[in-house]
C-alpha cells in the first residue's frame, strides 16, 4: 500500500508527464510465482486518484485516461485508522477518453491513509500510483 496526500490536479499532472515523454510508464506485475520482481512497460491508460472534499467528507476517485480503447477490471483498496474500503469491477473507455471509474468517501485525512489501485488490462496487472 502506499501513502497518497490531497491534490486535485493528479490526473492532469499524468496528462501532462503522458504527452511529453509519449506514453505512462506504470508498474506492471510480472508472471512469475514470487510476483516479487516488477517491471516498468508503457500502458494504453494514464491512471490516478483524485483526492478532493464534498461535505466535510474526504473523497477518493479512482480516474484514468485512455491513450487507446481499452478494457478491463479495476481495484482500489483504501484502509486506514476505522477505515477499510473495497472496490472495483469493469471498465471500459475509448482512445481519448477520461472516466472516473468510481468514488469513496470517507472521514478523516488523506495523509492517514494508505491506498492500491490496480488495473488489470488484456490479462496483465499495473499498479497506478497512489502518492500524490
Amino acid at each position: 500500500m502506499t501513502k497518497f496526500s490531497k491534490s486535485s490536479t493528479a490526473l492532469g499532472v499524468a496528462a501532462i508527464a503522458a504527452a511529453v515523454l509519449g506514453a505512462t510508464a506504470i508498474s506492471a506485475e510480472t508472471a512469475n510465482l514470487t510476483r516479487e520482481a516488477h517491471a516498468q512497460t508503457a500502458a494504453p491508460v494514464a491512471c490516478a486518484l483524485n483526492i478532493g472534499t464534498a461535505s466535510g467528507l474526504l473523497q477518493v476517485e479512482p480516474v484514468i485516461q485512455a491513450t487507446e480503447a481499452v478494457s478491463g477490471i479495476y481495484q482500489l483498496r483504501v484502509e486506514g485508522p476505522g477505515t477499510r474500503m473495497n472496490q472495483g469491477g469493469p471498465f471500459s473507455v475509448r482512445a481519448g477518453q477520461t472516466v472516473e471509474l468510481g468514488r469513496m468517501m470517507t472521514s478523516g485525512s488523506a495523509s492517514s491513509l494508505d491506498a492500491e489501485f490496480t488495473l488489470t488490462i488484456a490479462g496483465r496487472t499495473y499498479r497506478c500510483p497512489t502518492s500524490l
